[in-house]
């Protein structure tokens, strides 16, 4: 009977806190952006948040695609090819920041637009939802950068026997290969050979 732990430690996400940092940060902050939507867009004489009165709905549901889609792609990178995938990330996330960008455009002009009745502003959730929005293009811009440095190598580094058999074999070939020619005669009618200094 197989065992079906090794088909499931193939998905197992591994961290290198030294270069996993942004993406965690960045997937926190996506996150934190989706959760914006449930906070006031709208404050004053009345609270509005993004699926309120008279808030179009495309813009909500184009902010949820997104967020899924960012943190779908940071999944990826940990668990499969970091930088490809962070790069691909970067794409949702500048369409997110986008969205949040013009929302605040939008819900300007619909408070611009309201009757009397009281003062009415842009509430703390849309502007902390594009503040996290533009940390999500600012951590997975910084991705790449930190992939560069060398660190210790994660999921897909052989660190298993096979690598050290590798290893282990290179540094024998070299070992061979310096000691090649030795200056003493491995048999004993064969005449001893001169240092290479002395016979050029």
């Amino acid at each position: 009977m197989t065992n079906p732990s090794p088909s499931r430690s193939r998905f197992s996400v591994r961290l290198n806190a030294a270069r996993d940092w942004p993406l965690l940060a960045a997937a926190a902050t996506a996150l934190l952006s989706f959760i914006m939507l449930f906070v006031p867009w709208v404050s004053g004489f009345v609270t509005l948040n993004a699926f309120g009165t008279n808030m179009q709905i495309t813009g909500p549901a184009l902010i949820i695609v997104m967020v899924l889609a960012v943190i779908l792609l940071i999944y990826c990178a940990l668990v499969v090819d970091r930088p490809r995938y962070a790069t691909f990330a970067l794409i949702p996330a500048a369409c997110l920041l986008t969205i949040y960008i013009i929302k605040i455009g939008d819900v300007s002009d619909l408070i611009d637009q309201s009757g009397p009745g009281g003062a009415l502003s842009v509430g703390v959730g849309l502007w902390l939802g594009f503040v996290f929005a533009l940390a999500t293009v600012c951590f997975l811009a910084l991705t790449p950068i930190l992939d560069r440095v060398p660190s210790e190598g994660r999921g897909r580094a052989h660190t298993g026997p096979e690598a050290a058999g590798t290893s282990s074999g290179a540094a024998g070939f070299q070992s061979e290969v310096g000691t090649e020619e030795p200056r003493t005669p491995k048999y004993p009618w064969e005449p001893p050979k001169a240092p290479p200094s002395q016979s050029a």
